[in-house]
């Protein structure tokens, strides 16, 4: 993935993760893992890599350096994600 630049705007598509509650066969199991997560579309500015986190956020105030401009913060695993495509506006 090229580097993203801090405050532009992105979509991002990424697996999630998933799980089961409850007692389960190993069949099921070894269905869901085949079948698999979804994939994930979500939109969001950029604010920066942490480790093994790519972050966004849905909201951010004019100037992001300042304390407390930056709001709905999402983490998303690195391995998780498919793709990235910068947005216009």
């Amino acid at each position: 993935m090229k580097k993203l630049k801090v405050g532009e705007k992105y979509e991002i598509e990424w697996r999630d993760t998933f799980s089961k509650n409850g007692w389960h066969k190993v069949e099921e199991i070894q269905e869901w893992a085949k079948r698999g997560a979804d994939f994930i579309s979500s939109v969001g500015y950029f604010v920066g890599e942490y480790g093994e986190f790519m972050v966004f956020s849905g909201m951010l105030a004019t100037d992001i350096l300042t304390e407390h401009t930056i709001g709905l913060i999402q983490y998303i695993p690195k391995g998780c994600i498919k793709k990235c495509y910068k947005l216009s506006g």
